[in-house]
């Protein structure tokens, strides 16, 4: 369960920057802003009601990079690589980045309180949403480590490499 909610995790954010808002789209301008930091609340629901992953977290995003924090699980990537990293099981899984357009039919709306909500059905039904509660641009851009994962001397640490 773990690995599927940080395996779609990964895929939204950046499939999010396809889509259209404004006429413009969430990476250009997440880039406008020199860099984001972003909460955010995900759920999913099957067509038959049952709510299938539900989490909040944080993800800061600059280019192509971007570091998601999730309950005890956490994403980084540097836009080539992308790195799964469960705290609970202490194990990381290393990843290529693909372009999946899984996303690119998100719908992209503002509710009335102002939050930005994508939207997006998946092929077994399951509607999966994508509340920003807050987007707010980073002062400095962060170094490039800030996208990499970094604890790889931890001797509990389980890696699966499949790159």
């Amino acid at each position: 369960m773990a690995r599927l909610f940080l395996m779609l995790l990964s895929l939204l954010l950046p499939q999010l920057a396809l889509s259209q808002q404004n006429g413009t789209t969430l990476l250009e301008y997440f880039n406008s802003l020199g860099g984001v930091r972003v909460e955010y609340v995900l759920s999913g629901v099957s067509s038959d009601g049952k709510i299938t992953v539900s989490d909040n977290g944080s993800a800061e995003i600059q280019g192509k990079c971007y570091h998601v924090k999730g309950a005890g699980i956490e994403i980084f990537s540097n836009g080539e690589t992308s790195y799964y990293y469960s705290s609970k099981s202490e194990e990381l899984v290393i990843a290529n980045n693909e372009a999946i357009p899984l996303l690119a039919a998100s719908n992209i709306s503002k509710k009335s309180s102002g939050e930005t909500v994508a939207t997006y059905t998946a092929p077994d039904k399951v509607v999966y949403t994508i509340e920003l509660k807050k987007v707010v641009a980073l002062e400095e851009p962060l170094p490039a480590s800030a996208f990499v994962f970094q604890d790889f001397d931890n001797p509990s640490l389980i890696i699966t490499d499949i790159r």
